[in-house]
């Protein structure tokens, strides 16, 4: 899969509607499939203030490693990254199963809901993943609360930085979801 560098150089331009707009032109084909952003107000993705308007925490590698090495005990797990940002917890995933298991491509899951750390975790995974990982089945921009039917054997992620408030009335209703 050849992708353009052009897009990639987004991550140091301010995110605007232009930045979001470039995204959305381009991206249907390097995936090869159709590709539409949530339906989230593009005001969230204009700011800068990322840790404020998206809670993004940057994550130490060796803390992503310690994570998936507890919580990944086999390598056909479905495991799930829902705010995968810039591929840390992707990358020690894609690891950890290359450790314990022959699985020819890891059941690998990724969701983002900023477009440009979409675009930009995605690079940074697929340039060093050995193996083919479907993008068109496993890879998500949009919000994760749109998946909360599907069933994983490990969730990956950040402990939480942001109050439970802050996540809203689509939060409130996710969280207080029998499992």
């Amino acid at each position: 899969m050849k992708i353009s560098n052009e897009l990639f150089k987004l991550k140091s331009l301010r995110r605007s509607k232009e930045s979001i707009q470039k995204i959305q032109e381009t991206l249907p084909s390097i995936l090869g499939y159709d590709f539409e952003i949530s339906n989230h107000d593009t005001k969230w993705f204009s700011t800068d203030d990322k840790v404020k308007t998206l809670g993004q925490i940057e994550t130490p590698q060796w803390a992503a490693e310690l994570i998936s090495t507890l919580c990944i005990k086999s390598g056909s797990n479905r495991i799930l990254d829902p705010c995968f940002g810039d591929g840390i917890f992707l990358k020690a995933a894609y690891n950890r199963v290359r450790q314990i298991s022959t699985e020819k491509i890891p059941n690998i899951f990724g969701v983002e809901l900023d477009p440009i750390k979409f675009v930009n975790g995605l690079y940074l995974f697929l340039k060093n993943a050995e193996n083919k990982i479907s993008l068109e089945q496993n890879f998500f921009c949009g919000d994760i609360f749109d998946f909360k039917d599907t069933k994983f054997h490990a969730v990956i992620l950040n402990p939480p930085f942001m109050r439970q408030e802050k996540l809203g009335l689509a939060g409130e209703e996710f969280l207080s979801k029998e499992s």
